[in-house]
Order: C-alpha cells, then structure tokens, then sequence
C-alpha cells in the first residue's frame, strides 16, 4: 500500500472514530466525566474530525499530484495525525480525569496542528509553481 493510501485510509477511520466518540460522549459517556468534562470532549471530537477531514482531503491530493515534492506533503499528514493524537487524544482524557497529568501535551498537539496546515500551503505553493499544472 502506498503511503497516501495508507494515509487515506487512516484519515476514513479518523472520521469514524470521531463521529463514533462524538456520539459515545454526548450519550453514554457523559455520566462518567469530570464537571466542565463535556466541553473538552465536546472541543476534541470537533478537532478530531475537522483534521481527519483536511488529512482526507491532503490525501485525495496528494494521490492526484505526482509531480509535487513528495516530502512536504508527508510531513502535512504526519504532522495532522500527530496532532490529532496529542491535541484531541489528551482533550478526551482530560474529559475523565482532573488534574491530567498529560495536559501539557495539548498545546504540543495543537502546535504540530498548526504546523500541518503551514505545511499544507507550502505543497500548494509547490505545486502551483510546477510547470506541470492543467
């Protein structure tokens, strides 16, 4: 499997486990957490699939552009994936458990977020100065 697939496939079962947490929390789970616990869950699950959608489209992209620089595109999906896990993984635990002792990992997730949406404009940028655009 080549490593868009693979990194398309991990952004379809991103959503999935977005939409099946987003669910579980705000039917099953929300007894069981913290008080403010919702709101956390509620901003990880909104996180969570916004950022597997934009992994989904950089990897529908991607597929597409075999012309651009492979490596900025990569780090883009990697950095998402990262972030997905240290940003929405810690803001679900944080639902449950006061004080987190992972909290710090939070504003690192949502840093390689950030990052990963820089690096999704630079492969643009590289792409658009390809000569071998339509």
């Amino acid at each position: 499997m080549t490593f868009w697939r693979l990194f398309f496939v991990l952004a379809a079962l991103n959503g999935f486990l977005a939409v099946m947490l987003g669910a579980a929390g705000s039917h099953i789970l929300a007894p069981k957490m913290i008080p403010g616990g919702p709101d956390f869950f509620s901003l990880a699950s909104q996180y969570h699939i916004w950022h597997s959608l934009a992994l989904l489209s950089l990897s529908l992209f991607s597929l597409k552009q075999s012309a651009c620089k492979d490596m900025i595109p990569r780090l883009s999906a990697l950095f998402f994936l990262i972030g997905i896990a240290l940003f929405s993984g810690n803001l679900y635990a944080r639902a449950f458990n006061d004080p987190y002792s992972l909290s710090f990992l939070i504003p690192i997730g949502g840093t390689f977020l950030m990052a990963g949406w820089l690096l999704l404009a630079l492969s643009v940028i590289c792409i658009g100065g390809n000569n071998n655009s339509k």
